[in-house]
């Protein structure tokens, strides 16, 4: 459960917040790359993936895969302060409109383990798994975080103000929706290797 103080600071309107993702570059280009396994809500003939039960089925209702990434740094203006996470994982975001190649909008899922993934997994992984999504929820209140590209909104400030002027009217601080300015560059931190993407 979201823990509203932490999400509240989060989530400022005055905080910038950096996130920093650092992965394998080969990974991150299939994130930019990948298509969706099959077709999704209000758009059924995108790019005409089949759509079956057993098709969804296979891919366990996801409709891109998810990459590890090598680590997630979060750090913020005023909240919170800097801290690394292992265990993230990464997955494309993304309908018709609003797929992009080059800057695509991701989720970040802290410590996410699937029962397919616990399977596979040795006890130390899932104890890391376990820490990182508890550590995450202890930060900044949620284990996943969804980095939109901005693509259609050039002034970064569209969502953010609709927020804002929506908020108000919210009888419940959790039904209003939450914002906060990032920034972000591609860096690579080892030549050939891996790519730190700040988002």
């Amino acid at each position: 459960m979201a823990d509203q103080t932490l999400l509240t600071n989060f989530y400022d309107i005055d905080n910038l917040v950096n996130v920093d993702i650092e992965m394998a570059a080969a990974d991150w280009g299939k994130v930019r790359l990948t298509n969706p396994h099959f077709a999704w809500r209000g758009n059924p003939n995108w790019m005409n993936p089949p759509t079956t039960k057993e098709i969804i089925d296979k891919y366990y209702g996801h409709r891109y895969d998810y990459f590890a990434t090598t680590a997630v740094t979060i750090s913020g203006s005023k909240y919170p302060a800097k801290q690394r996470f292992t265990s993230v994982w990464i997955v494309k975001k993304s309908f018709g409109g609003l797929k992009s190649e080059t800057k695509p909008s991701i989720k970040l899922e802290f410590g996410r383990i699937t029962k397919e993934m616990k399977d596979k997994s040795s006890e130390a992984d899932k104890r890391l798994a376990k820490k990182t999504k508890n550590d995450a929820l202890a930060l900044i209140g949620t284990s996943h975080l969804t980095l939109n590209n901005c693509i259609q909104d050039d002034s970064y400030i569209k969502q953010p103000l609709g927020y804002e002027i929506f908020r108000p009217g919210k009888s419940r601080s959790r039904d209003a929706p939450s914002t906060t300015m990032t920034r972000g560059i591609f860096t690579r931190q080892r030549p050939g290797s891996t790519l730190r993407r700040r988002a």
